[in-house]
């Protein structure tokens, strides 16, 4: 499980793990574009961050009530979560 991957073997099937801007700077410097020196933090990154501080359950909660096609929504969900303990409010 990589948590980190230099631009340059961030995109094609990898992509998925790091999003697209990250994607499209390895893209770029892999075509041989001037794309200063950088890595992308991959998802698995985040899923262990998460689990490593006890903040999976909050997250899925929190994930559960938001609706991503509400602005509403998606504006206030970090009032929602204490990131410091990471529990919901």
């Amino acid at each position: 499980m990589d948590y980190l991957l230099p631009f340059g073997q961030a995109h094609g099937d990898q992509a998925w793990r790091c999003g697209p801007k990250a994607a499209r700077l390895s893209q770029l410097s892999a075509a041989g574009f001037a794309v200063p020196p950088g890595m992308a933090l991959t998802s698995d990154a985040l899923v262990h961050f998460l689990r490593y501080n006890g903040s999976a359950q909050a997250a899925a909660q929190i994930m559960d009530e938001i609706d991503a096609r509400s602005a509403a929504d998606l504006g206030e969900w970090p009032a929602r979560a204490d990131c410091r303990g990471g529990d919901a409010r």
